[in-house]
């Protein structure tokens, strides 16, 4: 065996077409290692690219994820320890979007780009279903001496263009048997599929067959010419989890919101334990259509061009670098320093609150002692039960009493909350006379309509918005229509149909009379009282339709007269609202248009866009008057005062800026805490409220920037009959992923997105047990009907059994190859059943932990899971929009259920096992025994 410390790249590899083609391309095979480290499981493939001595190590069989790359790049280290730098080589799923046209067989290269270090592990932050996703935690970039390469080999491709297709097509001539599964298939495989559509046969079936309907199945791409390469190299983002991305609809969220290009399963576990660069051939499009025929090419791709890139790297300039393991072991010297010194300044820190405390209170009573005149001013505090601690009430509560001996008595002090006893008590403490209303109390006329449900549609809602005189809700569905509701009484006014796509943007004129909806590629007027289409305003004629071009933003003008509309495609368009004309086209942002507002005169338009910057555009011109920079993330919502002095812009990156909009000059950073999602001035252009995606709102001073109130939310208890609110259970910093109560509504479990799972007392909102032990979210949790365990389902593929009692771990149920997504006792206890994203569902023996059935059928996820009351059948709902019934002693599936619209989220059984329900955009009701509905 050659000596180890010659060896200073190392390359890993996923799956056995990565690890053939890493092979395949190899200058010279050296002998295997004869031994290596002892905490080294890892079988290596040793040999020379050029001039640089590469070890090629690649993940066991049947594993996949960050958790497995981080292990074998871990043996790596211990046994090759002159490692340099890495590489991670091989395959993933392609993220098109209007900026990117990604094509199977096209290479894409992680690199810095967007605020990310060219990875983006797109499953560890706040959330990853519907809307935006806040993030946790940076991953580092690529090392410099590879991003030094990075430019030299992009520039020679520009210039001269690149030979891979020749690499290729040496190699494979070298290696006969090798063509079969690894030179390129024929372009006619290359179908994107549009996103709505669910691949409709089994996993791993052909699509060709199962969901090809003709032309109109598919995205339409015009071919490549001659004069462009095939394939084509990406730069920028490479979005990786540990999850297979099978979602069309994520994905294209992630491709707009974070440009992503590709996605994959290991690179996150290594970006901050093995510096590298990411180099992905792509086989698919990350949706449920995949696509193995092209796993061999895409794989060949990404190994020429990674043998590309480091023949750009002198040895003698490799060899300069510090070792990977050295590299670690300093970041770790220096984190331990930060802690320590944390530590230090958490204790001066304290001090130094205690007296900036003091200041703001002296400053507020100031403030209130001079306020002009001899008018009464109440100051309302409300919802005083959120407190997250009981002490913060009594502090609180002490407080104003205290105050009140210091306030002139035109100030009086309104507090609210509800009706919980370490209120109620220290309430009665407060010396000054006092007052109670009952809010529950207050006669049903006068609150009965403050909230109306309204019901009726058949797929996700897109967009909403109120008429002006907020008589009328206007909603955009996924359906392609929109619908017109009474807001008083939710009355269904008028169903619009005629687009063709999803309905992004909905927006009332100013005088109500008139709807826009921006959808595919077009946007509609309609009368709001008859429903009437009088205007289809196309936005591009001739070209592809697809979300690429849809319109994500409306806005009517204060007088009708004019309608703006931005676009996916970077562009804005003003109309003749009367006529359908196009008056002007604005081009100038540089990513998809999501805001646009008319100022109170209609001379001016702003526009919020994903290049993180605003514009304000002379309407009557077309001219761009001023580009607001300054946000460092996309800007969500415009919004001009009254007096159209001032614009308001609300951004991804947890800030609203003031903006003068004559100037351009930023008057104020309101710095909230979580992502921006909607935001208005007062009609007095006094005040600014900004809505949070953490489910916060805050009020903001606008000539100030002074934050005047927070209100949040807890995850909370009601009364199911009265719509009574019992309890807030606080304790829970992150997202609480799912919840369930014991049989004997005694108990509630909560499985939160910070890997613990909680047992509360229902009654009291008393945290029982907190049990944290997953290596990731909770994504399910179960009570067995007599109360004594707890089940959790997790992201690590883990499900586990505990005590309530003692929230003691009584078993840990390993199997599953993906996230747990749901769980389910049987109604003895006896049993358990859980559904993974690896599309099965298993049945465990609780006392024992064993695996007695895994049914498999389902071609996605199973997102449900539950028993009969005899505990003879399961019924499994998925995101193949199918319910099946399974017998659970033989595992035989008896019945598939198959006709819904979309993914089955909840099943129930009815008590004699008779009718199956299931919900999904759809509820349907089903015979158990026939499949009739």
């Amino acid at each position: 065996m050659p000596d180890p410390s010659i060896y200073n790249v190392g390359w890993i590899c996923a799956i056995k077409p990565e690890y053939v083609a890493a092979q395949a391309f190899l200058d010279e095979k050296h002998e295997r290692p004869d031994h290596v480290s002892t905490n080294d499981s890892n079988i290596y493939t040793l040999g020379r690219f050029g001039k640089h001595n590469v070890v090629i190590g690649t993940l066991p069989d049947g594993e996949y994820g960050i958790a497995a790359a981080v292990g074998v790049a871990k043996g790596m280290l211990s046994s090759f320890p002159n490692v340099r730098i890495g590489l991670m080589v091989g395959i993933g799923g392609g993220a098109l979007s209007s900026k990117n046209d990604i094509r199977l067989g096209d290479i894409v290269v992680s690199a810095p780009r967007n605020g990310h270090g060219g990875v983006f592990q797109y499953d560890f932050g706040d959330t990853i279903q519907d809307k935006k996703f806040q993030t946790v935690g940076l991953l580092n970039q690529p090392p410099e001496l590879i991003r030094a390469a990075l430019t030299d080999i992009q520039a020679e491709y520009d210039m001269e263009g690149h030979q891979l297709e020749e690499v290729i097509d040496t190699a494979l001539s070298q290696r006969p048997r090798l063509r079969k599964h690894y030179q390129r298939p024929s372009d006619s495989s290359d179908k994107l599929f549009k996103s709505g559509l669910v691949h409709r046969g089994i996993d791993g079936g052909d699509c060709a067959t199962d969901c090809y309907d003709g032309p109109s199945s598919i995205v339409e791409r015009q071919k490549r010419t001659s004069e462009e390469d095939n394939p084509v190299i990406h730069y920028g983002t490479i979005a990786s989890a540990n999850q297979l991305m099978k979602d069309a609809l994520v994905r294209d969220r992630l491709a707009a919101e974070e440009n992503v290009l590709c996605f994959e399963m290991e690179a996150a576990g290594l970006m901050n334990r093995f510096p590298c660069i990411v180099i992905r051939g792509i086989c698919d499009y990350a949706d449920s259509h995949k696509n193995k025929q092209w796993q061999g090419y895409a794989a060949m791709a990404a190994a020429a061009y990674a043998k590309d890139l480091l023949r750009r790297i002198p040895v003698t300039k490799l060899e300069a670098e510090r070792q990977i393991s050295v590299v670690l072991g300093s970041i770790d010297t220096n984190i331990k320093r930060i802690q320590s010194t944390a530590t230090q300044l958490q204790s001066e820190i304290q001090g130094l609150h205690d007296s900036v405390l003091n200041a703001r209170q002296k400053s507020v009573l100031d403030r209130l002692h001079v306020a002009e005149g001899n008018r009464p001013i109440v100051l309302v505090v409300d919802a005083l039960d959120e407190c997250e601690q009981e002490d913060d009430i009594k502090r609180f509560l002490y407080l104003v009493s205290r105050l009140e001996t210091e306030l002139p008595d035109r100030i009086r002090i309104f507090l609210t909350s509800r009706p919980e006893e370490p209120f109620r008590s220290q309430f009665q403490k407060v010396k000054r006379t006092n007052s109670r209303v009952i809010l529950h109390e207050i006669p049903k006329p006068v609150v009965e309509h403050d909230i109306d449900i309204l019901e009726g549609h058949n797929s996700s809602v897109e967009s909403v918005a109120f008429s002006h005189d907020s008589a009328l809700v206007a909603v955009g569905c996924y359906d392609y229509t929109v619908r017109i509701w009474r807001a008083n009484t939710g009355e269904r006014l008028q169903t619009l149909a005629g687009h063709s796509d999803p309905v992004w943007s909905v927006a009332f004129s100013h005088d109500s009379a008139l709807l826009a909806s921006g959808s595919d590629d077009s946007t509609r007027i309609w009368r709001a009282d008859t429903g009437e289409c009088i205007q289809t305003l196309a936005h591009h004629s001739g070209r592809v339709r697809s979300k690429a071009f849809a319109i994500l933003s409306v806005a009517f003008s204060h007088d009708s007269a004019l309608l703006a509309s931005g676009c996916y495609d970077s562009t804005i368009r003003i109309w003749r609202a009367g006529t359908g004309k196009c008056m002007q086209t604005l081009a100038g942002h540089s990513g998809m248009v999501l805001s646009v507002a008319f100022s109170h005169n209609s001379t001016l338009l702003a526009s919020g866009s994903s290049d993180s910057t605003v514009r304000i555009w002379r309407s009557s011109i077309g001219k761009c008057m001023q580009t607001l920079a300054g946000h460092s993330s996309e800007v969500q919502s415009v919004a001009f005062s009254h007096d159209s002095a001032l614009v308001l812009s609300g951004s991804l990156d947890s800030t609203v800026r003031i903006w003068r909009a004559s100037t351009g000059e930023c008057m104020q950073t309101l710095a909230g805490h979580g992502r921006v999602v909607s935001m208005a001035f007062s009609h007095d252009s006094a005040l600014v409220a900004s809505g949070y995606y953490n489910s916060t709102v805050r009020i903001w001073r606008t000539s100030t920037g002074e934050c005047l109130q927070t209100l949040a939310g807890h995850m909370r208890i009601w009364r199911a009959g009265t719509s009574q609110y019992i309890q807030t259970l606080a304790g829970h910093s992150v997202r609480v992923q799912s919840v369930a109560i014991s049989h004997d509504s005694a108990l509630v479990a909560s499985g939160c997105y910070n890997s613990t799972v909680r047992i509360w007392r229902a009654g009291t909102g008393e945290c029982l047990q907190t049990l944290a032990v997953h290596s990731g979210a909770a994504q399910s949790v179960a009570i067995s009907h007599d109360s004594t365990l707890v089940a959790s389902g997790c992201c690590d593929f883990i499900v586990r059994i505990w005590h309530t009692s003692t929230g003691e771990c009584v078993q840990t149920l390993a199997g599953h190859s993906d996230v747990v997504l749901s769980v389910a006792f049987s109604h003895d206890s006896a049993l358990i059943a859980s559904g993974s994203y690896d599309c099965t569902v298993r049945i465990w023996r609780a006392g024992t932990g064993e695996c007695v059935q895994t049914l498999a059928g389902h071609g996605l996820p199973v997102e449900t899971v539950v028993f009969a009351h005899d505990s003879a059948l399961v019924a499994s709902g998925s995101r193949d929009a199918t319910v099946r019934v399974w017998r659970a002693d033989t595992g035989e599936c008896v019945q598939t259920l198959a006709g819904h619209r979309g993914w089955v989220q909840s099943v129930a059984l009815s008590h004699d096992s008779a009718l199956v329900a299931a919900g999904s955009y759809d509820v349907r009701i089903w015979r158990a025994d026939t499949a009739l509905i």
